[in-house]
């Protein structure tokens, strides 16, 4: 008999139970879009990144109610998205690689209002990027060379950029690049051994 309640009870509740969207926002593309990236920035909002055609892509700030902020229309020749992310304070950082990863182009975003930097560098030396953070104003990509784990530091305001090897050398393979709050990098990788 409980059991005839409680069914006849979800059912009269059944019109009542749905699931609803709280927001939507649609974003215009011109062309046909590669590849999109959205990044949470929680309490603050959204920012959405979508490659329009072979050469544009654009990046729109949304709010938590899904408004428009502010958007950015960018000119970039790449085939995927940004090879790495990084928020820090009200600043967004995108960088993107050549498929060959020699070339890089960083895009640095103040969030608040949509202006950016753009910056591009070059690493003649044989360097793998696997992640990248902001540390003291300065990207610090890191990755791998032929000696082993190695990092490449880009300053913003000297337009400079330099590779330095560290003490960990061999076959190894990074897994996560991550900073903690008071400045500490912590980089896992696996070494691989033979036997």
């Amino acid at each position: 008999m409980r059991r005839i309640i409680l069914i006849a009870f979800l059912l009269f509740l059944s019109p009542y139970l749905q699931a609803q969207v709280l927001h939507s926002a649609t974003l215009e593309v011109v062309g046909s879009p590669g590849w999109y990236k959205a990044i949470s920035l929680k309490q603050e909002g959204l920012v959405m990144i979508v490659k329009e055609d072979q050469t544009r892509f654009k990046v729109v700030k949304l709010d938590t109610q899904l408004n428009k902020m502010w958007d950015q229309d960018l000119f970039l020749d790449t085939e995927a998205g940004p090879a790495a992310v990084t928020l820090r304070d009200d600043r967004l950082t995108l960088v993107f690689s050549e498929t060959s990863g020699m070339y890089y182009q960083l895009l640095d975003f103040n969030l608040k209002n949509g202006e950016y930097i753009r910056r591009g560098f070059e690493i003649r030396e044989f360097f793998q990027d696997k992640g990248l953070v902001m540390y003291e104003g300065k990207a610090l990509l890191t990755g791998i060379n032929e000696k082993g784990l190695a990092y490449f530091v880009y300053d913003f305001e000297k337009d400079t950029g330099k590779l330095v090897q560290t003490g960990l050398t061999g076959r190894i393979e990074i897994q996560d690049v991550l900073i903690e709050e008071g400045g500490h990098l912590n980089v896992l990788v696996v070494e691989k051994t033979m036997g």
